[in-house]
């Protein structure tokens, strides 16, 4: 009998584990899934030089993909180009300006939110956002997180520990008896 249980046990521990690992791999896709309009991918780069300033070469990744993808409606390219150009010199602001500008926002100046995209001279009307689209265009500067627990995280860290270990306890105490046990 205790080889039945103990082989039970390890399937459902496959299966969690197979079912983890399926669920995981969207994941770990990467270019396939990449935009092929220029717009996106400036806003993209935008987003790293905001949140990884250090990643020269993503940074450097999109701005080249920008200007060789096919739809480049929307976006100056000349921006873009300076953009790269100032990227080799290591001007962060300056290329972030540069490709804010390429898009139609106006140039950040270093406040904590950046103000919404607007349209280019080659863009129309502006559109408004359908399906799974946000329907917004702003990249903001990161937040910086709150550290350390304050007294009513504390409080509610403790209480979660007793309730947990009254549970634990309660299923123990209570648990069904087997077949011989007494």
């Amino acid at each position: 009998m205790d080889i039945v249980r103990a082989l039970r046990r390890l399937a459902a521990g496959a299966l969690t584990f197979s079912l983890l690992v399926a669920l995981a791999l969207p994941a770990w896709a990467d270019k396939p899934g990449e935009s092929d309009e220029a717009s996106v991918l400036v806003r993209q780069g935008i987003a790293l030089i905001v949140n990884t300033p250090s990643d020269m070469k993503g940074i450097e990744d999109k701005i080249k993909d920008a200007q060789e993808v096919k739809n480049q409606d929307g976006v100056k390219l000349e921006l873009v180009e300076q953009a790269g150009e100032i990227l080799e010199q290591g001007d962060m602001h300056r290329v972030r300006s540069l490709l804010e500008q390429s898009i139609g926002a106006r140039p950040h100046l270093g406040g904590s939110d950046v103000p919404p995209i607007r349209e280019t001279s080659s863009l129309g009307s502006g559109a408004l956002a359908t399906s799974e689209q946000t329907g917004t265009n702003v990249a903001i500067d990161p937040l910086e997180p709150a550290r350390g627990l304050d007294g009513g995280a504390w409080a509610m860290l403790a209480a979660s520990l007793v309730l947990v270990l009254l549970g634990a306890w309660l299923a123990l105490r209570w648990r069904p008896l087997r077949h011989g046990e007494a």
